[in-house]
């Protein structure tokens, strides 16, 4: 069998650069190479493709002399124009009453040139002209048109050449480039540069002999680029533009007489300081992070992905780095300014940062923003409940929500809602990591015909289990499927042969939530808690007595409405526990979440509890039996809460002349003891700068009858 050659290559619009060799082992039989719209200024010896017949090098940076070489060596059919500039732009302030000699030599024979000032034809030739200055008005920018008899289709257009003459009107000038490509209109501190015409009156501007001489603007609001128009400021001696957010900075080095620069805190990467480093006095450092910010890639799992940051330099030395949730630290080998992940999955996903430095700036370690990159899987579940005859049946209406499992005492993040069908339950691109899944029909399921056979759902979590403590934590690292979750079904109503007790609850919440997410802001303020879970369940007493073998068996469970209230009626007497579903907000295991009710001889059918979800646990507190707090007070209020520094104590009237409020800390030790006035519209300071950062109670106290009349939790959180 004939080994197979290549005979057709294509690198249009490639990036390629600079010089190129085509000619490489296995090319001999080349018949056609397309390298048009790079950047290719030499391209070199191309004998050895005895069979190429098409070759274009259109859209590059080549000069007649290749195009010569390349024609005399070369049968094919050579596709030439057009070219981009040729040679290199140049840039130069000079003094009144100098010569300078514009040279423009492009290679080739017999090369014809026609000479431009200021985009106007002038009468010169040749590849050089002279120039005498004599005051800005020999100011131009100046290029050259070239062609050649030997390829009629194709006109040279040389780099401009830019000559600026050193005045006061040049170094104004030059300043205005600079207010209008770097924001000018947002700068701030009072620069008048618009308004006022007098250039020695300018902020951060100082003149002497007639000349610019420095130049401050630290934290200024500078934005965007610094153009090349400052060098023609040619008395420059003092130059601050640090603090700003500068995201180019051009070569200054020409600046003779310039002794100090400082472009600290800026966004500047290492081209921008590299051809500056031999200015006198140069401080650079730090710099801003580089590189896009926000991104985040999905990826599914097992797949490759390359990062990629682009930052300049010509020395850059570069090492990248990793963030995720099982491992962190420097990615060994990865010294590239492009990576390539292998093989994505849970253990390596995460945020990948690329840290550059650079030998010619010393001192500088840039790095970029983060990109994270993620592993995704797909789920697919079956959700089941049993019917009347204990048959596991496919539940076809109703939501799944997905939570993810952010950190300890962390509210859950809701992720995905996805819809139940009549093919199960399915996720598709889920990140891997930990979860928690929560299924929810409110549907009543009808069997047949008998309107009265009726199952009622609580809202159930993977691992069968109406409370999300109980649930277990799916690790998802790869794609699921077919795994079950049963519905628990709900208690059945209680009715008023059951019992008379009454439980009246509120549900708030202190947790921070985001503002702005831009901005990443937080706003922490009580907010009602809607559709909280709450279930009561009664204390069944053990074979032999024993206490710590009691059992709770679940009698009640309903959600908060949209004032975070719910009301739970018909109660038989008993001792209850109160649970409260608030997804990664465990209960607190000192908060009072255990009450009777008509218990050991008490009178009470009616109470009133009032919980707070905060970061330490949900906490509930008994806030009102038998009408005892409104026999002493009338709209009391206790606030800020969470507190930082002083609590407040407010009340319009207090009856009784015996109370006393005391605070205590979680573990029963009284903080402090104060007396409170009876009297009307009364006020009290509490002073709790000294005491560290936790959850206390507060409690209203009858010293004379020895009697708890209300308590209240107050958390104090300082920054």
């Amino acid at each position: 069998m004939a080994e197979a050659r290549v005979i057709a290559v294509a690198l249009d619009s490639n990036a390629l650069a600079g010089e190129i060799d085509p000619v490489a082992e296995g090319l001999d039989l080349l018949t056609s190479l397309d390298l048009s719209f790079n950047d290719i200024s030499e391209v070199r010896d191309l004998s050895g493709l005895t069979s190429l017949q098409q070759l274009n090098l259109s859209g590059n940076r080549l000069e007649f002399g290749t195009l010569e070489a390349l024609d005399a060596a070369l049968s094919a059919n050579l596709n030439y124009a057009d070219q981009q500039e040729v040679l290199e732009s140049v840039r130069r302030l000079l003094e009144a009453g100098n010569t300078f000699t514009i040279d423009r030599t492009v290679t080739g024979d017999n090369n014809v040139y026609r000479w431009f000032r200021d985009d106007n034809a002038t009468e010169d030739s040749g590849p050089t002209i002279e120039l005498s200055i004599e005051s800005p008005a020999d100011e131009g920018t100046y290029h050259v048109e070239v062609t050649n008899p030997g390829f009629p289709d194709l006109v040279l257009t040389s780099a401009p050449v830019i000559v600026r003459v050193s005045s006061l009107e040049r170094d104004q000038a030059a300043l205005l480039v600079l207010y209008d490509s770097a924001g000018g209109a947002q700068w701030t501190n009072g620069v008048n540069w618009t308004i006022q015409d007098d250039i020695s009156l300018w902020d951060g501007v100082t003149l002497e002999n007639n000349r610019v001489v420095t130049l401050e603007l630290p934290n200024r609001n500078v934005t965007g680029f610094v153009p090349d128009d400052l060098t023609d400021i040619g008395g420059l001696v003092s130059v601050d533009l640090s603090g700003n957010n500068i995201n180019r900075l051009p070569d200054l080095s020409s600046l003779s007489n310039l002794q100090s620069l400082d472009v600290s805190d800026n966004e500047l990467d290492f081209d921008d300081l590299e051809v500056n480093m031999g200015i006198t006095n140069f401080t650079y450092s730090d710099q801003a992070p580089f590189g896009p910010q926000n991104v985040e890639v999905k990826v599914p799992r097992g797949d490759d992905y390359e990062l990629r940051i682009l930052i300049g330099g010509e020395a850059n030395e570069y090492q990248w780095s990793f963030v995720g949730e099982v491992e962190s630290g420097v990615v060994e080998g990865a010294k590239g300014k492009k990576y390539r992940i292998n093989d994505i999955r849970y253990e390596n996903q995460g945020a990948y940062q690329l840290t550059v430095e650079n030998p010619n700036v010393p001192g500088l370690v840039l790095t970029s923003y983060a990109q994270t990159v993620l592993a995704t899987v797909d789920l697919g579940f079956e959700p089941l409940y049993r019917d009347f005859d204990n048959v596991l049946s496919l539940l076809t209406t109703g939501q799944a929500t997905l939570m993810k499992i952010i950190a300890p005492n962390q509210p859950f993040d809701t992720l995905n809602v996805a819809s139940l069908g009549t093919t199960g339950l399915d996720f598709t691109e889920v990140v891997t990591g930990d979860y928690l899944i929560g299924l929810r029909s409110d549907t009543l399921i009808i069997r047949g015909s008998n309107v009265g056979d009726t199952i009622q759902f609580l809202p159930t979590y993977f691992g069968d289990s109406f409370l999300w403590e109980d649930a277990d934590t799916l690790q998802v690292r790869e794609s699921i499927e077919g795994d079950s979750i049963i519905m628990q079904q709900r208690p059945r109503e209680l009715t008023e042969a059951d019992g008379d007790g009454e439980v009246s609850l509120t549900v708030e919440s202190l947790l921070a939530e985001l503002q702005n997410q831009n901005r990443g802001a937080k706003v922490q303020a009580r907010r009602v808690v809607k559709r909280a879970g709450c279930s009561l369940r009664r204390r069944r007493r053990a074979t032999g007595g024993r206490v710590e073998n009691d059992e709770f068996e679940l009698v009640a469970y309903k959600e908060t409405d949209d004032q975070g209230r719910v009301t739970f009626n018909n109660l038989p007497a008993g001792t209850y526990r109160l649970t409260i579903e608030y997804p990664g907000i465990p209960m607190d295991p000192d908060s009072f979440i255990e009450f009777d009710v008509n218990e050991g001889g008490m009178e009470q059918e009616s109470l009133t509890l009032e919980a707070t979800v905060a970061e330490e646990g949900i906490a509930v507190e008994l806030v009102e039996a038998l009408g005892i707090y409104r026999r002493y007070f009338r709209n009391l209020s206790v606030y800020p809460n969470p507190v930082t520094d002083y609590l407040h104590v407010a009340y319009d009237e207090l009856k009784v002349k015996t109370v006393v409020m005391e605070l205590y800390d979680m573990q029963g030790q009284r903080r402090l003891s104060k007396p409170l006035e009876r009297r009307y519209q009364g006020q009290e300071l509490l002073d709790l700068i000294d005491l560290p950062n936790g959850m206390y109670l507060l409690r209203m106290l009858d010293t004379d009858r020895k009697q708890n009349i209300v308590t209240f939790r107050v958390l104090v959180r300082k920054p």
